[in-house]
């Protein structure tokens, strides 16, 4: 009976451990996605404050967008992945060099910020994010852009949201009198 047992068991087990290895090993791929999508970002962001609009900024955004996708692909149930490439998407406008509308290239990371939200309700930085596009949006001045973006924004900031709390601080003129009226005083 022993003899039966044990090789059964490690048959059960063996896909389970099969799974759990498949799984890590996408965990990880996953995570080296994000990790480079963000990073190029954070270079595209911090050359673009510096006023250098170059070839390589489209380069690297090229390149995080694809590391966002891949992310992606590999767990398309995972709210990080979509709000990786919302931000590529969204941002593009000030550097981007031709290639398609501003326009629907931000309507498309309005998307994807939108179903990191669903995916997690509580996501406050995906608030932050999907805020902050709308704002850089061009739009009609207190039309539902406006509401949307003030309403995140809001959202982000209440709850802590580091990144709501140092924009809300750094913009609260422009919040208080033009956007987003009774909402930060």
């Amino acid at each position: 009976m022993r003899k039966i047992f044990i090789p059964l068991l490690a048959a059960l087990a063996l896909p389970t451990a099969v799974n759990a290895e498949i799984s890590n090993n996408n965990f990880s791929m996953y995570e080296k996605n994000l990790e480079a999508g963000f990073r190029l970002i954070n270079e595209v962001f911090e050359l673009r404050s510096k006023g250098i609009y170059s070839g390589e900024n489209e380069i690297k955004t090229k390149e995080a967008e694809r590391k966002c996708e891949e992310a992606i692909e590999i767990m398309p149930d995972e709210k990080e992945g979509y709000l990786c490439r919302g931000i590529v998407l969204g941002f593009q406008k000030i550097y981007m060099f031709g290639g398609g509308s501003t326009l629907n290239k931000q309507r498309k990371g309005i998307r994807d910020i939108t179903k990191a939200i669903k995916i997690d309700p509580e996501f406050w930085e995906a608030y932050f994010w999907r805020g902050a596009l709308g704002f850089n949006m061009d739009r009609i001045s207190n039309g539902r852009t406006d509401s949307r973006a003030c309403m995140d924004m809001k959202k982000a900031f209440f709850n802590n949201s580091s990144l709501a709390i140092n924009y809300v601080n750094q913009n609260k003129r422009f919040l208080k009198e033009d956007k987003c009226r009774g909402i930060f005083k």
